[in-house]
């Protein structure tokens, strides 16, 4: 049978769902501008 979640423990869920997900797009847009460097040095722009 399912268990009863409480209303905090759903928040504290979201919340660190939420936080994962914006910690993972701050990576992504860090690892773009890292390899757009790293090209732009290759390519000796």
């Amino acid at each position: 049978m399912y268990k009863f979640v409480r209303c905090e423990d759903l928040l504290k869920l979201s919340f660190k769902i939420s936080c994962s997900i914006s910690l993972f797009c701050l990576y992504l847009m860090q690892a773009r501008s890292i390899m757009e460097r790293y090209l732009q040095v290759l390519l000796g722009v």
